[in-house]
C-alpha cells in the first residue's frame, strides 16, 4: 500500500506548457490587432489621397474648359438683329458646364478647402455678369447703351490686351493650377 502525503505545498509561480502557449497567444493577437489598425488606418489615409486627386483633377479639368467656354460665349461675332438673345443663346449652349460647376463645388469644398471653391463659384458669377451685362448693353433694342455702357460692353466681348475678365481667368487658372497640381501628381496634400 502506498502512502500518500496531504497537504503538500505547490509551486503556485511553476508554468507548464498550456500558460506559454497561452501568453504566447495573447501576444500574437496584440501585435495582429496593433497591425490591422495601423493597416486600417493607411488604407483610409490612401483612399482619402486618392479621393482628393480625383477631384482635384475634375476641378482642374473645368478650370481649364472655361477658358474656351468664356473665350466662346465672349467670341466678337455678328449677330444680326437680335443680339441679346444670339448672346444669351451662346451662354445657354454652355450650360452643362455650368451644371458641372456647380456639381463639383461640394466635393472641392469637402476634400480642397474653401479658397478653391471661391475660384470656381467665380466663374458661376462671371456667367451671371455676362448675362446681366448683355442685357444692359442691348437690352432695350438700343443700340446707344453702347457708348454709356462700355464697361459691360467690353465685359461682353474679348479681345483686348487689357481685358479684365481674360486676366482675371488666367489668375483662377494659375491659383487653380499652384495648389492642385501637387496634388495630382502626388507631391502633396492640402
Amino acid at each position: 500500500m502506498e502512502i500518500s502525503v496531504v497537504g503538500e505545498a505547490t509551486n503556485v509561480w511553476a508554468f507548464g506548457w498550456a500558460e506559454i502557449f497561452a501568453i504566447l497567444n495573447l501576444l500574437l493577437l496584440g501585435s495582429a490587432t496593433l497591425f490591422a489598425i495601423r493597416t486600417v488606418s493607411r488604407i483610409r489615409k490612401e483612399r482619402h489621397t486618392t479621393r482628393q486627386a480625383e477631384v482635384a483633377e475634375e476641378v482642374l479639368a473645368l478650370t481649364y474648359e472655361g477658358q474656351r467656354v468664356f473665350g466662346s460665349i465672349r467670341n466678337m461675332m455678328t449677330a444680326g438683329d437680335d443680339v441679346l438673345k444670339f448672346y444669351m443663346n451662346r451662354i445657354d449652349q454652355h450650360d452643362k458646364y455650368f451644371d458641372q460647376l456647380i456639381a463639383v463645388i461640394p466635393r472641392c469644398k469637402a476634400f480642397l478647402g474653401k479658397e478653391l471653391v471661391d475660384e470656381v463659384e467665380y466663374l458661376l458669377k462671371l456667367r451671371n455678369k455676362l448675362a446681366i451685362d448683355a442685357w444692359v448693353v442691348w437690352g432695350d433694342g438700343n443700340q446707344s447703351h453702347r457708348a454709356e455702357n462700355r464697361e459691360a460692353f467690353e465685359s461682353v466681348f474679348a479681345g483686348r490686351e487689357d481685358d479684365k475678365i481674360q486676366l482675371k481667368l488666367n489668375q483662377i487658372e494659375k491659383t487653380v493650377e499652384d495648389k492642385l497640381l501637387p496634388i495630382i501628381r502626388g507631391k502633396g496634400s492640402i
